[in-house]
């Protein structure tokens, strides 16, 4: 595997990118092709797991942090998620994002980021059960690049990393998820 494709590349890349942007309290968490952001003052991140098994084709996993809000002591489950799109069928989009939120559950607060690559009306009829929020990388997202929650209020943050930049990707932008505990 090339140097660029490991943790430590991606660790080093974004701890460099975070400390040119002078967040000092940012953790880096790294598990290619997943890089989720905690800032220390906020959360405290209790585990960093991946999640198998989120449909037929076995080598599709996910990122999972447990958190803990360190103001208030609540759990909060984060989940970073690549729905890649070669292979990809309306029925593993959705088994998928099931398999991911089915995970989720099991906290009353929860977020799901990343890359969806499912289109608005699909994922909006997939998560409905789950009663999400809806937060987009940007006010069109490309590719299903956006994040879903429960128990969190997402504020709207436009990306500054990602393929309408150059540099972290040539395909997706960065979903910055921002809000405010419900």
């Amino acid at each position: 595997m090339p140097y660029w494709m490991t943790s430590a590349a991606a660790d080093e890349y974004f701890s460099a990118m975070a400390q040119h942007l002078q967040f000092s309290d940012v953790q880096v968490f790294a598990m290619p092709p997943y890089v989720t952001l905690v800032r220390s003052g906020s959360f405290e991140v209790e585990a960093c797991a991946k999640l198998a098994n989120l449909c037929d084709l076995r080598e599709r996993f996910a990122q999972m942090l447990q958190l803990r809000h360190v103001a208030t002591a609540v759990a909060v489950r984060a989940i970073n998620v690549h729905i890649p799109s070669p292979r990809l069928t309306t029925q593993r989009r959705k088994d998928t994002i099931h398999s991911v939120l089915q995970r989720c559950t099991k906290e009353a607060v929860w977020v799901v980021g990343g890359d969806l690559n499912t289109k608005p009306g699909l994922l909006k009829d997939t998560v409905q059960a789950y009663e999400p929020a809806l937060s987009q990388s940007f006010d069109v997202p490309s590719h299903g690049d956006l994040a879903v929650s429960k128990g969190v209020r997402l504020i709207q943050r436009d990306a500054w990393v990602g393929k309408r930049f150059s540099g972290a990707s040539d395909a997706h932008d960065l979903v910055v998820v921002a809000g405010h505990l419900s």
